[in-house]
């Protein structure tokens, strides 16, 4: 068998393969955990452990993840992730990025917490998708949830 014969057989179920092609819906993405990860003096690093759901009919093959979590409509940190995985067609998957906050603004936040007893988070972002031979698609992903902590003493 020639070279070029042998190389077409191996093209071909690549180029067969399902790819991220024409109108997709972005994965649904939910916030499941937040826990101290590696404190710093500057910055704290937290792990998130966040829920994807792909609603759609086919597996994305995610490449990235990138995602600002803004809490009481300020941003706290930003996660990036380039750990690669499939995200079956009509599943979920859980992933583990890194969210990196300044110190600062997660004392600031605490603080507020304790005082108001809730609060108002949202994951906003991209989930990177492989669309094609060397062709990588940002779905954008959004969602806004309030959190009560219970137990918390409100003002009364």
């Amino acid at each position: 068998m020639r070279r070029r014969d042998l190389l077409a057989l191996l093209l071909v179920p690549a180029a067969c393969a399902p790819v991220a092609e024409g109108p997709l819906e972005p994965p649904e993405v939910a916030l499941l955990d937040l826990r101290p990860h590696r404190p710093g003096l500057f910055a704290q690093e937290l792990r998130l452990r966040l829920r994807l759901a792909n609603p759609n009919p086919v597996d994305l093959t995610v490449r990235g993840l990138r995602l600002t979590l803004v809490v009481d409509g300020r941003p706290l940190g930003t996660a990036l992730s380039d750990r690669r995985f499939l995200l079956p067609a009509l599943g979920a998957r859980t992933v583990e990025p890194v969210l990196s906050v300044p110190t600062d603004a997660l004392l600031t936040w605490l603080l507020g917490v304790l005082e108001r007893g809730r609060f108002r988070y949202r994951l906003e972002g991209e989930v990177l998708v492989e669309a094609g031979p060397g062709t990588i698609r940002a779905l954008p992903f959004a969602r806004e949830t309030v959190f009560a902590v219970p137990g918390a003493m409100r003002p009364g």
